[in-house]
């Protein structure tokens, strides 16, 4: 019997030219959208399908270790959702029976045969199909499926992998839950050739708009997730583009040979995004523009159009496929086009570093070899050189130009002390003190990393700054809300008119040298007494807070370290005393913080919460709380602690009980803790950063437990602006909220909203099913 089976398994490839609508249950309804967009005479990439005939054979001709499976795909699963093991189990041996059984050797070779005039290189995209009255489930399925790219060689491997794919632990549990019969799952798949694309994306009509995503290369790290691409808006009414900025840090390209016969790789590339480019072209555009208006009604479920451009001269416009339509947010606002002074011929670069936050200068440069000899008269209007910064030298940072630092990565403490302070700043630039000379002109360049000769236009007495300017977009985000960073009072005013819930991290280290002109809190203290301290530290914290109100502020008491020398010291010293151990060793100012904070409290301040920094254990935390019930603080003020000792992973719910009422997952130490990296060191924290596997594991891990355990959580590090990929997983998880610097709020808002659109989309068909099944 088996042997007949595959004796009769020559079923032939369909192609698109020649499909009818009577074939839909035999294509899926990818194919069959693509077949109507080529009757329609639309340029679509010249595809294949294999029919979902050939998978039902396919199926029928495995021999099954398992009777379960027997009669698989007329198997009914009633797996509970608490024992999650046996549905893997049950994926596990599918895929291994689906690795084992060989297609029939005739049927691949007219399959190869047929396919062999037309490319080498090949890609293959499921194409589902379920009957009423689970039709509607369709675009969530296709949306969960990779796909396969391939040699002709491996077309067999490959075929198998698709149609395996289809059934992973993942989408058998997805049918489960939505009642889906397995057997009435029709699987096809659509054959395509590959080319080199210079760009791709995602198309979708609607009546008053035409919606573009884009990114460079294949469009497989936006399908992926990995990269918040660029948005274009048509508005039909005004008959005009929006554009929207994106961060595009990956493209894939067309595969390669492997050293696996038949196998192919994609190439990718990692990009360092440029802030004065744009995926696409206005000549392209318009070509996308004219294919929206003459694409005719789509009947599928799947309604987004993915295009690429192909070919070198980026002219050659295809459809290469059909997607589930992501609901993208209401961009309202246009984003002025990014300009940046324009170079002459002598604009050479000097010397490259790391983006560590944006703008573009012209100004002298300062060598500094002794931070401490700084004064805010000195470096005035000026680029300073010089190994590093610390929160000590806040003060005088505020007077520079700009900022070059021979050491540091994005989560340095320069990195973020210049993204905060508005400053163009380049990091990790290796040899600049010897380099540059004082009184030397240059335009430091933020948005690149690099430092430049300055235009011949420039003088000594005329420093200019241009720093690009993103518009707040009016988007209404749902479930996570969008906070920011915030330290200074200078910047109050323009952080009031962004478009976030309130502000995610005030540190007090800045904040305190902010309001006391630069002096550090214990010479403050010896100068103007204790109780001076805390009624001035109380007067500034209730101007902030009333500003904000109701908007929360979330204050995080002082994490730093005091010698003898009285200076201020970071996380240069990560393992010493710091955080709640500091405070166990000496409350004194600690203990004057929160007499602050309950005069703050007594006042009627009600938005004002606390964090406690770097919590090693929950005996820390407790010696914390108790200094807050001596201060009358508990029945007043929210207590959050900071997440980024790796301890908090493995004892959340203890912290819970003992009364920690939120987290702040600070990814900058979290990251450096897990991976044993320093965020100064240049080579390290490149290559070692926030969206390593464990520590993306560590976050959702944290974001998932504080979820099940009722608190908020929030992110507060430079995770979501260095790898905005990542957001879209925060939303999934649950995160509460989301806090970035000032001038990354647009696009992280966009990140958010995009993330829960989709989001809302896959899980919306569930809440169909279960009031159909309540009523």
């Amino acid at each position: 019997m088996r042997s007949s089976v595959q004796d009769n398994f020559v079923e032939s490839l369909y192609w698109l030219n020649k499909l009818e609508t009577t074939h839909s249950l035999r294509v899926g309804d990818a194919a069959l959208g693509l077949a109507e967009l080529c009757n329609a005479q639309m340029p679509v990439l010249p595809s294949a399908v294999i029919g979902t005939e050939s998978f039902q054979q396919f199926c029928r001709s495995i021999v099954w270790s398992s009777p379960f499976l027997s009669d698989f795909p007329h198997v009914s699963l009633r797996i509970r959702a608490a024992h999650p093991f046996q549905l893997q189990a049950v994926a596990e041996e599918i895929a291994q029976r689906f690795e084992q059984t060989d297609l029939p050797p005739l049927w691949l070779q007219t399959t190869s045969a047929e396919l062999q005039g037309l490319s080498n290189r090949w890609r293959l995209c499921p194409s589902l199909t379920l009957p009423k009255p689970w039709t509607q489930f369709t675009p969530l399925l296709t949306e969960m499926l990779p796909v396969q790219y391939c040699s002709l060689t491996g077309i067999g491997t490959a075929i198998k992998q698709a149609w395996n794919s289809t059934f992973t632990a993942h989408t058998l549990l997805l049918m489960q839950e939505r009642a889906i019969p397995i057997d009435q799952l029709r699987v096809a798949l659509l054959l395509q050739p590959v080319t080199s694309a210079q760009a791709s994306g995602f198309l979708t009509v609607t009546e008053t708009h035409i919606q573009v995503q884009a990114t460079h290369g294949l469009s497989k790290s936006l399908m992926m997730g990995e990269i918040l691409p660029e948005t274009y808006t048509y508005d039909r009414q005004e008959k005009r583009w929006h554009r929207y900025p994106g961060s595009i840090t990956s493209a894939y390209q067309a595969p390669f040979e492997t050293s696996i016969p038949g196998e192919l790789g994609l190439v990718q590339q990692i990009l360092t995004p440029v802030s004065d480019s744009w995926v696409l072209e206005q000549l392209q555009l318009e070509q996308l523009l004219d294919l929206a208006q003459k694409l005719p009604p789509l009947q599928s479920e799947l309604q987004a159009v993915e295009w690429i451009f192909s070919g070198k001269e980026s002219e050659e416009l295809h459809i290469a496929g059909l997607r589930p339509a992501q609901p993208l947010p209401p961009l309202t606002a246009a984003l002025q086009l990014r300009k940046e002074p324009e170079l002459d011929d002598n604009s050479r670069v000097i010397a490259a570093g790391l983006a560590a936050a944006v703008g573009q200068v012209t100004a002298p440069i300062l060598i500094c070899e002794d931070p401490s000899q700084l004064q805010p008269h000195i470096v005035a209007n000026q680029i300073v050189v010089l190994k590093q910064v610390g929160p000590a030298d806040w003060i005088w940072l505020q007077k520079v130009a700009g900022l070059i630092c021979t050491t540091g990565g994005h989560t340095s403490h320069g990195a973020i002390m210049a993204r905060e302070l508005g400053l163009p700043a380049v990091v990790g630039v290796a040899g600049a003190l010897e380099t540059f000379q004082s009184g030397q002109m240059v335009l430091l360049d933020g948005n690149h990393g690099q430092v430049l000769a300055a235009p011949s236009s420039s003088s000594l007495d005329k420093v200019s700054l241009s720093t690009p300017t993103k518009p707040a977009f009016d988007l209404d985000l749902k479930t996570t809300q969008l906070w920011v960073n915030l330290s200074q009072s200078q910047r109050l005013d323009r952080a009031l008119h962004l478009p976030v819930h309130g502000v995610g991290l005030l540190r007090s280290e800045w904040f305190l040298l902010d309001i006391c002109q630069g002096q550090l809190p214990d010479v403050w203290i010896q100068q103007q007494g204790a109780d001076a301290f805390v009624s001035h530290l109380s007067h500034h914290l209730l101007s902030f807070a009333q500003a904000w109100h109701p908007r929360p502020v979330l204050y995080r008491s002082l994490d730093c370290k005091q010698d003898a020398a009285h200076s201020l010291q970071p996380a240069n010293s990560i393992l010493g005393l710091r955080g709640g151990a500091q405070y166990m060793y000496d409350s004194t100012l600690f203990d004057l913080e929160l007499q602050a904070l309950a005069k703050l409290c007594h006042q009627g301040c009600q938005n004002i919460r606390l964090i406690l920094p770097f919590i090693r254990s929950v005996e820390e935390f407790i010696f914390c709380r108790d200094r807050l019930q001596v201060a009358h603080l508990l029945e007043h003020l929210q207590i959050w602690i900071m997440a980024e000792v790796p301890s908090v992973l493995f004892q959340l719910p203890e912290y819970v009980a003992a009364g920690v009422q939120g987290i702040a997952i600070g990814t900058n130490d979290l990251t450096q803790l897990i991976l044993g990296v320093h965020r100064e060191n240049t080579y390290l924290t490149e290559r070692y950063a926030a969206n390593h596997p464990a520590v993306v594991a560590a976050l959702s891990q944290l974001v998932k437990t504080a979820k099940s355990l009722g608190i908020p959580c929030s992110i507060c590090g430079q995770a979501p602006i260095q790898h905005p990929q990542l957001i879209p997983q925060f939303v999934e998880w649950g995160v509460t909220a989301i806090s970035v610097d000032l001038s990354a709020v647009p696009t992280t808002q966009v990140a958010i909203a995009t993330a829960e659109a989709q989001l809302k989309s896959r899980t919306a068909p569930s809440a169909t099913s279960s009031t159909t099944q309540n009523g």
